[in-house]
């Protein structure tokens, strides 16, 4: 029992560090955006919920702070090593695209930004699916 509650607490308190770091970026902050990466990381036996988190972080995002989000989740993916790099892969890639699409209708004006980092995620995301995102007529 005390080890399944040391386990809890462990986890619990691993993603509230991530996700105090990810709620101070306002900015396009790159020590910030490493250190949100590293904790990702680190701690890549949680990648479920990291993904949760920052795609939550993401949708619930003032305007003009989304796309730093999407600078931190575009980093995530692409640092981690091994079968946790495919993990953080395949877990964004079942969200990306209502991600994107969602981001893109509420910041229209910073659409190429996302539009460089689809670009850059479609050699990495299992399926290639964030070209899709093109396409989408809404």
């Amino acid at each position: 029992m005390f080890q399944q509650n040391k386990m809890l607490n462990e986890r619990e308190e691993a993603l509230n560090d991530f996700k105090e770091q990810l709620e101070k970026l306002k900015d396009n902050n790159k020590n910030q955006i490493q250190l949100i990466t590293l904790i990702a990381d680190d701690h890549s036996q949680y990648a479920e919920d990291i993904v949760k988190i920052v795609i939550n972080h993401i949708k619930e995002a003032p305007s003009e702070l989304k796309l730093y989000g999407v600078y931190a989740m575009d980093s995530i993916i692409k640092f981690p090593t091994g079968t946790f790099k495919e993990k953080y892969c395949r877990l964004f890639g079942n969200e990306i695209v209502e991600l994107f699409v969602d981001t893109f209708k509420k910041v229209f004006m910073i659409g190429l930004y996302f539009f460089s980092i689809a670009q850059s995620l479609q050699l990495l995301i299992i399926g290639s699916i964030a070209p899709r995102i093109l396409f989408i007529d809404s």
